[in-house]
């Protein structure tokens, strides 16, 4: 499964926004021919760079087939920076809206760091994302499945986009893939706020002065 961002260019990144890649997630879209699954890393404040885009074809109704490969290459892959940090993926965002039944028995079984994200025009409040009720949740036998606020956060990720080398071919993004990620990293954040850094809130600064302590990859082996 290799790319050419297997080597990740934090030099230009450094050069661009202050600072590697600091946070790797993925986001994986299910339709009828299999998983499109686009993995970013984000550097200081949230600005994102691509770094792999992979189709794992296969028919998504039936556990096995392309479920074992995603399993596989979240477990599995890695990235280098060009200064010798090591990454591998922190969070992995799925969407619901297809296939819901095989994406919520893979996100239980698959374990911490995997979430079912079922995608909605709007949110009420304007919220990012809200958990499914606990009894929602009880019935479905896991916790992590979400509605996701996809109409906000397709707008946030059309502001945001960054991207590194060509706009077409392989490295092109789409914008829901991009969104689910942005999600995925606010989701990740905020986690991190309240159980890590004993907060009662998501804070932004605090999160990304946390990520670049080393929180989220590994320096080169002295």
């Amino acid at each position: 499964m290799k790319s050419p961002c297997d080597h990740i260019p934090n030099k230009i990144a450094v050069e661009s926004t202050g600072s590697p890649i600091l946070f790797v997630a993925t986001s994986v879209i299910v339709d009828g021919k299999g998983l499109c699954v686009t993995t970013q890393g984000f550097s200081y404040g949230g600005v994102a760079w691509p770094l792999d885009l992979l189709e794992i074809k296969g028919k998504p109704d039936c556990f096995g087939g392309p479920w074992l490969k995603l399993s596989k290459y979240i477990k599995d892959k890695r990235f280098w920076g060009d200064d010798g940090k090591r990454y591998r993926i922190q969070i992995v965002m799925i969407c619901s809206d297809h296939c819901s039944g095989y994406v919520y028995e893979f996100a239980k079984h698959f374990g911490s760091g995997a979430f079912a994200a079922k995608t909605h025009a709007h949110l009420a409040g304007d919220n990012t994302y809200r958990f499914f009720s606990p009894s929602q949740r009880e019935h479905l036998g896991f916790n992590n499945a979400l509605h996701v606020n996809i109409g906000k956060m397709e707008q946030r990720a059309e502001a945001m986009l960054v991207y590194h080398g060509s706009k077409t071919g392989k490295f092109k993004l789409s914008l829901k893939a991009y969104a689910l990620n942005l999600v995925a990293l606010e989701l990740a954040a905020e986690y991190w706020c309240k159980e890590h850094l004993g907060l009662s809130v998501l804070d932004w600064t605090a999160f990304w002065e946390l990520a670049k302590s080393g929180e989220f990859y590994k320096e080169k082996a002295p």
